[in-house]
């Protein structure tokens, strides 16, 4: 929550010129870097990319893996070859998206917010009965004996500022289609450190 709200800060403020002039992140960059100069940060968020993209298409090509070795028997014993072809399914998947547009799988966006918080509800409701959230909370901390907790916590804060700070830079590529800037603000206040 804590990280959520410190890349919150950079991430409304980085969405104005974009809800304000209707310009993606790449345009707004030349006003700070002038027409060549906005080349290499553009370049490095490209970089950036290649490697998410890599990184998510193999955890996805995974979760197709495991899919279909629980579905089909005769899948598991393909072991490494059927991480591969799941990788290159999600691949595929991927391509097909990108050259029909995002607009292709809005009806997806639609469908999976909503289900998201029901699913996360249900695991909830299924997994409190059989924790005892007492128990749990006893637990000690998983960190050496007399490490300090400020050098863990701010670890993990980096960690989440990291996940989102990408965002925080590329808001404009979607705040340009906001109504107004309160919509915007509300937009980024109700969407990341609420959820």
């Amino acid at each position: 929550l804590l990280a959520n709200i410190v890349v919150l800060i950079p991430l409304t403020l980085n969405a104005f010129p974009g809800t304000k002039y209707g310009i993606p992140f790449p345009v707004l960059l030349r006003s700070s870097f002038g027409v060549l100069g906005s080349n290499v940060p553009c370049l490095i968020r490209a970089l950036v990319a290649c490697g998410w993209f890599g990184i998510q298409t193999m955890f996805g090509g995974l979760a197709i893996h495991l899919f279909l070795g629980s579905v089909f028997e005769g899948w598991k014993s393909l072991g490494g070859t059927g991480e591969v072809i799941g990788f290159m399914i999600f691949w595929t998947l991927n391509l097909w998206v990108v050259l029909r547009g995002a607009e292709s799988i809005k009806w997806l966006e639609t469908l999976s917010a909503p289900l998201l918080v029901a699913v996360g509800i249900g695991l909830l409701v299924w997994a409190l009965p059989n924790v005892s959230l007492t128990e749990l909370m006893a637990i000690p901390p998983k960190r050496p004996e007399g490490a300090s907790l400020t050098g863990y916590f701010m670890a993990g804060l980096t960690a989440m500022v990291g996940f989102w700070a990408t965002l925080s830079l590329n808001i404009p590529d979607f705040s340009r289609y906001a109504k107004s800037q309160k919509d915007q603000i509300l937009g980024q206040i109700f969407g990341l450190p609420l959820t």
